[in-house]
């Protein structure tokens, strides 16, 4: 997957995520963007670092991962995930 298949004029934003260390083969087997940085912490954890102006691509992409990922970093999509994790609990009880 690479962030940018969407004309947008938007300035890039940094993204940091950190990976579960159950995926961390998945996650480091992977180019995700041309301007990725990627490190394995001791403990199996991944985090991954890039830049990209696709706002609703990533948000999609950290969605579908669901708890095997923590965003970092920006705190504003780590808020719009919050939020729709709980419009979707509200939706299946919870």
């Amino acid at each position: 997957m690479n962030f940018g298949i969407w004309n947008n004029p938007e300035p890039p934003e940094e993204y940091e995520f950190l990976f579960s260390a159950k995926m961390a083969n998945y996650v480091l087997e992977r180019e995700w963007h041309k301007n990725q940085l990627i490190l394995q912490h001791e403990d199996g954890t991944v985090l991954l670092k890039f830049s990209s102006n696709q706002k609703q691509m990533v948000f999609t992409w950290a969605m579908g991962f669901g708890d095997s990922v923590t965003v970092i970093k920006p705190a504003r999509l780590r808020e719009e995930i919050r939020e729709e994790c709980r419009k979707m609990a509200g939706k299946y009880g919870t």
